[in-house]
Formats: structure tokens, sequence, C-alpha cells
């Protein structure tokens, strides 16, 4: 890892603490914005059970505000039950607008960071181009400053854009969770003013409770148009350097030598009969028929020769084997067109 670092040069380090800072607050986030700890389950209708039952006083108040977002809201709502129902709103939606505030603390950071890591990727990548540049001179470029000009720019576009698409994917749903709370927290609110002014009030009116300052935020998005345009500058300026060197054929005139051709080797046929009267060729065992059909089955078995000449057939008889035999293998060669003819033998032994 501390290599890859060392690739990517200098500017690496701003990435790598723009990570931390975004893994800290996204950590931190994940721990605050927990449903539970911002709407209790249950606490609404056990505000109301007290607010009915009479049992509301300071320590219910000052346990509502210690204990979630949403208790200080409602508990707001329980301090102001003797007022008018618009002070009663209005003092509830400050409370509630601290309440998101609070919720969306770092959000903003955790944004910018999504939209500022690319740029500091491209940062990356503008330094790693003006050491290709630099590595420029009359007599070319040097390969090993040219090469890691180029990890510099590459490592530090790559780092920049795996920085920041994480984090836009946290900012989204972390704005996503705190909307949803907002709307849940307007609701109970809103409900809690319906009871407490209905005992008061014969005519009911809607209440209806705003939390957000801003109905719409800024989204940050991750801009890749000064990537292409960096990237295509990269391409361009290695097209124009690389050298291209053409190495002419070596002319070589290879020595002569003469030697006597060697002898072509004689194409054979063997055509075989046992004693018990069995032919075979290049043995194989083939039945007997008659001539014409064991004719065929040798012009099948003739290899192909350059000198238009046909092999040699060998005849191999057993001692035992009939006469006639011999003589139907020599029908057979003839009418196949085998004119060369020659009988195996063995050697006696004194």
């Amino acid at each position: 890892m501390f290599s890859i670092i060392q690739a990517a040069g200098w500017p690496i380090w701003f990435l790598l603490i723009a990570s931390v800072i975004a893994l800290a607050l996204i950590i931190e986030r994940l721990i605050y914005l927990r449903r539970r700890k911002i709407l209790p389950p249950g606490l609404l209708e056990q505000v109301i059970r007290d607010y009915r039952e009479g049992r509301v006083d300071s320590a219910m108040i000052d346990r509502l505000e210690k204990g979630s977002p949403l208790g200080v809201v409602l508990a707001t709502g329980l301090q102001h039950s003797d007022v008018s129902r618009d002070n009663m709103r209005e003092a509830m939606e400050e409370n509630g607008r601290m309440a998101a505030l609070q919720m969306e603390r770092f959000l903003t950071t955790i944004g910018t960071i999504a939209t500022l890591a690319p740029l500091m990727g491209l940062f990356g990548t503008v330094v790693g181009m003006i050491e290709i540049f630099g590595s420029q001179n009359a007599g070319g470029a040097n390969p090993a400053e040219l090469a890691h000009g180029i990890s510099v720019a590459l490592y530090n576009t790559g780092f920049g854009l795996l920085i920041a698409m994480p984090t836009l994917v946290f900012y989204r749903h972390f704005r996503a969770l705190v909307d949803s709370f907002l709307i849940e927290m307007e609701r109970q609110s809103a409900r809690l003013v319906d009871v407490i002014c209905s005992s008061r009030y014969s005519v009911y009116r809607e209440v209806r409770m705003n939390f957000r300052r801003r109905k719409n935020h800024e989204q940050p998005e991750i801009n890749l148009i000064p990537f292409i345009d960096v990237l295509l500058v990269i391409l361009i300026f290695l097209m124009v350097t690389t050298t291209y060197s053409k190495f002419s054929e070596l002319q070589i005139t290879l020595p002569t030598a003469s030697a006597e051709k060697s002898p072509q080797r004689l194409l054979e046929l063997n055509v075989s009969v046992d004693a018990r009267g069995d032919f075979a060729i290049n043995n194989e065992r083939i039945p007997y028929i008659n001539a014409s059909q064991f004719a065929s089955e040798m012009r099948k078995r003739v290899p192909e020769t350059d000198d238009g000449k046909g092999p040699v057939v060998i005849i191999s008889a057993d001692g035992g084997a009939r006469h006639q035999n011999v003589i139907h293998i020599l029908e057979a060669a003839r009418l196949a067109g085998l004119d060369r003819l020659t009988f195996a033998t063995q050697v006696k032994s004194e």
C-alpha cells in the first residue's frame, strides 16, 4: 500500500486526509442518526397520556428534553400549552428547526468532500502532466520520469473517484434519512398540538408544522468533464511524443552445399497368406471372396507415389499354403494394375 502512495506522489496526501475526515464523519452520523435515538417508539403516546392525566411537571419536561430530538419538540409543546395555537406552533417549529440543524450536522462537510475529491484528484492529474512535460528534452523523454508522471496522474484520478463515490452515496443516504425523520417529527408534533388545543377550542383547525427552512437542498455531484479533457490531453501528448523505429530486414545469402540425394525408399504393399488360407494386406486380415473383390481391397491400400509408379507388391506365402492361393494373389494384383511383384523368403540358417 505504501508503494502505491509513494508512486502516486505528494498530491495523494490531500486525498488521504480528505478520506480520513469523510470516514470519521460518516461513522459519527451512522451512530447519531438512529431511528430509536431520534424517534423513540411510543414516546408521543406516553406524552399524550401523561398530559391527559395531569402528570406534566418540570421533571418530566427535563426528561423529555434530554431524551431525543423529538422529545425536545414535544416538551416545547407542553411548556406552551397555555398559549394560543399559533404561538405554540411557532415555538415548536423553532425547536424543530434546531433539531433539524443538529441532525444535518456535518452533512454539508460530507457533501463538500464528495464534490471536492474528484477535483483534488484532477489536481494530482495536472501535477502528473507537469512532470510528464518536464521530462521532455532535446534528446527525447526520460522513460523513468515519463512513467512516474503517468502514475501520478492516474493514481490521483483513481483515488479521487474512489473517495467521491462512496462519500456521495452516504451523503444522499443521510439526507434522505434526515428528511424522513423531520416529516415524522412534524406529524407527531401536529398531533400533540391537536390534542392540547382540542380541550380549549371547539372549532377544529388543522395544524401544519414546518421544521425545514429550505425545501430543496443543493445536491453535490461528480463532474467528470475536466477528467475527460485531461485524459484527452494526455492521450494526444503520448501519441505525439511516441517515437517509431523502422528496422530494415537483413539481407542474408545462405551458402550452398552439394550432397548426394538420398535414394527414395520404395513403397511396399505386403500381401500374405497363411497355411489355413487366410489372406491379409499390410497385416490387416481381408477375407478372400474372389479375385475382383480382393483386387479392389488392394487398390484401396495402394500408397500414392511421386513418380507415378505403383508400389512393390510383396507376397508372403506360408510354406504350407496352397499353390492356388498364391495364384489368387497374382490374379488380384493383375486386376489391380500392380505389375511390380516379388516374393518374401527367409534365409535358411546353417
